[in-house]
């Protein structure tokens, strides 16, 4: 969406009211505006949307008992967390980035493991190849990248942009699920993942199904 600059006169108390809710909603005096306008036409920006879906995933995140929904980094992020099923119980986040403005893209997830053991970053490091593999194999091409502790994985959902925000958030909270289920199936059989892998690429399939991203 285009953008361009306008002189606008506005009273010094609505701008003050203004830059509190822009303060408390992380948004500049111009996205706030620009939010309030949108708001009273019924017009959707970008930003609204990305809010709407954060927002959507935040809600099915607090029901489930596996993964919390940590406090927002802004209306585009969400960032879950759950625990492994390993020694000590080490925590997982996955954070979830909208792309605005980009209509080939709708996201990217992220998933890192904060950790000095090397036996824990090796074993979570073989699982990231071993999901690569599943999705090359049951999607072809896939924009995923793996750096030791940490996975990156493009999201894109066919004809994003004709579905509501609901719907998005649920696909995408759903691929986070799955990722989770299948990373605590790996960790909970970790000394015998050959005889286990097949049960993993079931579940793996099943809930493709259900989460066509």
């Amino acid at each position: 969406m285009s953008k361009s600059v306008y002189s606008l006169i506005l009273s010094d108390e609505i701008i003050l009211l203004l830059d509190k809710i822009a303060y408390k909603k992380g948004l500049s005096r111009s996205n706030m505006v620009n939010f309030v306008i949108a708001e009273s036409l019924s017009f959707e920006t970008p930003e609204m949307r990305t809010a709407d879906i954060v927002s959507n995933m935040q809600a099915i995140v607090d029901k489930s008992q596996s993964l919390k929904f940590l406090a927002q980094q802004s209306n585009n992020f969400a960032s879950i967390c759950s625990a492994i099923n390993y020694k000590y119980n080490p925590t997982v986040k996955y954070t979830v980035e909208l792309f605005k403005n980009d209509k080939n893209c709708l996201g990217e997830l992220k998933v890192t493991l904060r950790s000095t053991s090397e036996q824990l970053l090796n074993a979570i490091n073989k699982f990231y190849w071993l999901f690569v593999s599943l999705e090359k194999k049951h999607l072809g091409q896939v924009d995923c990248t793996v750096d030791k502790e940490k996975f990156f994985r493009k999201l894109n959902i066919c004809k994003a942009n004709e579905l509501n925000a609901k719907t998005v958030s649920e696909l995408i909270t759903c691929y986070v699920k799955n990722f989770n289920t299948l990373l605590n199936m790996y960790f909970t059989n970790l000394d015998n993942i050959e005889e286990t892998y097949p049960k993993i690429e079931e579940v793996y399939l099943k809930n493709l199904k259900v989460s066509p991203i």
